[in-house]
């Protein structure tokens, strides 16, 4: 059953940001180097349009959804090349039961979620959530044991049973979803708050994921929606990436919000349509990939500003990415060349 928002909630929150926004100064981000750092990217062919990219700690092995191409792609990063793949039709969105290892892969068009074990890199089974369609995100949450998938066609968040696979209840957002690589959206672990982009609607749904309820909403104030969001645990900021359509009118700003009133403190100019985060805290760097530009924008977030800009070329059009937590290595799905780029960092 869907549910629906909280207005008198909504309304609350909207004033409360009109109100205290004008308190707060904005930070704006400069990029202080440009690196041009494909000679020293590594290289592997998986697939035609690579839509999400994880990395398991546990393995150390990179998986890729590759959509067009029909099957999840298996690589080793050390030396960069194919170890499997597994056949599961227009595979888009990934998510990582890290306890378990069991690997959710979701079918972007149809109602199909594929579950493998990642200690065996074998199918489990294949499971249908019967009519919701265009699955085309999947995350996982290891403080809850939550399983979510983006039903895009149905504008519903499903939480479903990891264990049974069974459906537990569906959550109604805004429609047109910010459509990004990678998980969903920004969770704060402490409250277990998911904060949505819901780019049609020019700002953030907040989730709440133990009661299944939408019960506010942050105006980005911005005319390019946002396509997705980042929860930082070094400064609990709420970082969210202002890129617009792909195709019409993209744009090209992170912006930092106050995680409690959605009050914008800060903000970055990065490349051309941005889509996917991925964080480095030992290094304190958040890598934002931007298709339309050919880049990944890196913004230092002790003082938000973009301290580096990786150029993969104009073809590559990068979409999801992931980090090796243990070396700092970024993983970049390239959606234009059907590459995956291995890094070092920043």
């Amino acid at each position: 059953m869907a549910l629906g928002k909280n207005s008198q909630t909504l309304l609350v929150i909207v004033v409360g940001v009109a109100v205290v926004g004008a308190a707060f100064g904005v930070l704006t981000g400069t990029s202080t180097t440009n690196t041009n750092k494909t000679g020293s990217a590594s290289l592997v062919s998986v697939g035609n349009w690579p839509q999400a990219v994880l990395y398991d700690p546990n393995n150390q092995l990179v998986y890729v959804a590759v959509q067009n191409s029909n099957n999840l792609t298996i690589v080793n990063p050390s030396g960069m090349h194919v170890v499997g793949t597994i056949p599961f039709n227009n595979a888009r969105g990934l998510a990582l039961d890290p306890t378990s290892g069991q690997l959710f892969v979701s079918d972007g068009y149809g109602d199909d979620f594929m579950v493998v074990n990642a200690a065996s890199n074998s199918e489990v089974t294949t499971s249908a959530l019967s009519g919701y369609t265009y699955l085309v995100g999947a995350q996982f949450d290891s403080a809850t044991g939550q399983l979510f998938f983006l039903a895009n066609n149905n504008d519903d968040l499903l939480s479903v049973n990891p264990s049974t696979y069974a459906l537990d209840q569906a959550i109604q957002v805004q429609a047109n979803t910010g459509g990004g690589s990678g998980p969903i959206a920004a969770v704060d672990p402490q409250t277990h708050v998911m904060f949505y982009a819901a780019r049609g609607s020019m700002g953030v749904d907040l989730v709440g994921e133990l009661n299944g309820t939408v019960f506010g909403f942050f105006p980005t104030g911005a005319s390019e929606g946002p396509v997705n969001t980042f929860y930082d645990p070094s400064n609990h900021l709420l970082y969210v990436a202002l890129g617009g359509w792909l195709y019409q009118n993209p744009g090209n700003q992170v912006v930092a919000l106050n995680l409690t009133t959605g009050v914008q403190v800060a903000s970055a100019t990065v490349g051309v349509w941005p889509s996917s985060f991925a964080y480095d805290s030992s290094r304190h760097l958040l890598y934002v990939s931007c298709a339309v530009s050919g880049t990944i924008s890196v913004i230092n977030d002790l003082t938000n500003q973009v301290v580096d800009t990786i150029s993969l070329g104009p073809s590559s059009m990068p979409g999801s990415i992931a980090i090796d937590p243990s070396t700092g290595n970024l993983f970049v799905g390239e959606d234009g060349t059907g590459m995956l780029a291995e890094l070092p960092p920043g």
